[in-house]
């Protein structure tokens, strides 16, 4: 799962960067007591591209679905964008409310819980590999894979701490929040953009343990535990306690 909504102003013009593809910029508040603009690197091909070209300006506002992609966007290095499967509306006043949302799921790997800032806010990053199956135009089954950050902070970290559930490594979760970009400079000091989820709501699915397959009786297993005498009499003695153990007295 990797779905994504945004809806925020365009900032610019748009770049061409295939026959059928545009990359672009949409600007949002930062939101949760943060005034600052957040940028989010966006990319539409097809029918979604030619849309936008022919209705949206700059100072536009978008409201887009998609998903979280890693690109290379001219550079040597991956950078998190937002590539639209549909646009929703564009209206030509940027007036209107500002708002992202994502639900990603994947093997999220996680050293456990620190203590950020003067506050000594708690916090749990997560390392997301999300997997994007998809058919090629030439009929081939093909496999698309995305790292991706989330954050949890706050009580919701130390919870996640509390109940045992950080640290992690490949555990199957799901979570859902808020975009939010950020830029480090990595080792040969070139600036990468990244998009991460602020984390609202967190599902684990067998975190930190693997479930054991279950086998599906054979007809003649089942024909054989039917009429095994110690079966028979385990089913019996079994009844036998659980009356005696229900007696009040």
């Amino acid at each position: 799962m990797n779905d994504v909504i945004i809806s925020a102003t365009l900032k610019g013009v748009f770049k061409e960067i295939s026959n059928d593809g545009v990359q672009f910029t949409l600007v949002t508040r930062g939101g949760r007591g943060n005034t600052n603009l957040d940028e989010f690197t966006v990319l539409a091909y097809g029918n979604s591209a030619k849309f936008l070209q022919q209705h949206a300006t700059s100072g536009s506002r978008v409201v887009a679905q998609g998903r979280l992609s890693s690109e290379k966007l001219d550079t040597d290095v991956y950078h998190t964008a937002v590539t639209v499967n549909r646009v929703l509306s564009v209206s030509e006043s940027g007036n209107g409310i500002d708002y992202s949302r994502a639900v990603i799921s994947g093997l999220a790997t996680c050293e456990g819980v620190r203590s950020v800032g003067a506050n000594d806010n708690k916090l749990a990053s997560f390392n997301i590999a999300n997997v994007r199956k998809y058919v090629s135009k030439d009929g081939e089954e093909r496999s698309y894979k995305t790292y991706l950050g989330a954050s949890v902070w706050g009580d919701s970290a130390k919870k996640l701490e509390d109940d045992g559930l950080v640290p992690v490594t490949d555990g199957n979760i799901v979570v859902e929040g808020v975009l939010k970009p950020r830029t480090y400079e990595n080792r040969d000091g070139v600036l990468v953009g990244k998009v991460d989820i602020w984390v609202d709501d967190i599902s684990f699915i067998y975190a930190n343990q693997t479930p054991e397959p279950k086998k599906r009786p054979t007809q003649e297993d089942s024909s054989t535990q039917a009429e095994s005498p110690s079966r028979k009499r385990k089913v019996e003695d079994t009844s036998v306690k659980k009356d005696m153990d229900s007696d009040p007295f």
